[in-house]
């Protein structure tokens, strides 16, 4: 029986070893696709009440929603992993749907009339400091798996600002 869950704790470290590298690539390149959806939010809807930029086009906030959606889908059929594994993946899967939500918030406000357009807005950079809090601590998370598995820090942080309530990272060199 000893033999027999030895085996299977070894099976679930080498997929657990093999996820992390997956999901650390996969959390890499939406974070890459999700930065200029955070840039342009950054300026049509600021951080901690500063004065709003010009309305981002439609057709940008198209391309955010095709970024924010393409992201939701990329974590929408996780394969089995361990609970550590699982934490990570389900924390920047609900940073991306949180953000998903805040794109479409986001081009309701275009829409609204513009008496209504403020309060859509302002619900829109709640949602964005949400995405990036939860994504934040996701990464944290897959920070520690690469660090326990031997692969060294593994920052893939979103871009944030003071008042988001988000972590950063630690400083550690990446991959160390």
């Amino acid at each position: 029986m000893a033999d027999e869950v030895a085996r299977l704790r070894a099976e679930e470290a080498r997929r657990d070893a093999a996820q992390i590298v997956d999901l650390t690539a996969q959390a890499r390149q939406v974070q890459q696709s999700l930065v200029p959806v955070l840039d342009g939010l950054a300026v049509a809807v600021p951080v901690a009440g500063a004065a709003p930029g010009p309305l981002a086009a439609r057709t940008v906030v198209t391309d955010w929603q095709t970024a924010t959606g393409t992201a939701v889908e990329g974590f929408a059929d996780p394969p089995s992993a361990g609970t550590g594994v699982n934490i990570a993946r389900s924390g920047l899967a609900a940073a991306v749907r949180a953000l998903d939500l805040a794109v479409d918030t986001y081009a309701a406000a275009l829409a609204a009339p513009d008496a209504g357009r403020p309060p859509l807005l302002d619900l829109a950079g709640r949602q964005r400091d949400v995405a990036v809090a939860t994504w934040s601590t996701a990464a944290t998370q897959l920070d520690v798996l690469n660090v326990d598995a031997g692969n060294g820090h593994a920052h893939v942080f979103l871009p944030a600002v003071p008042g988001q309530g988000a972590l950063t990272s630690d400083g550690a060199p990446e991959g160390k």
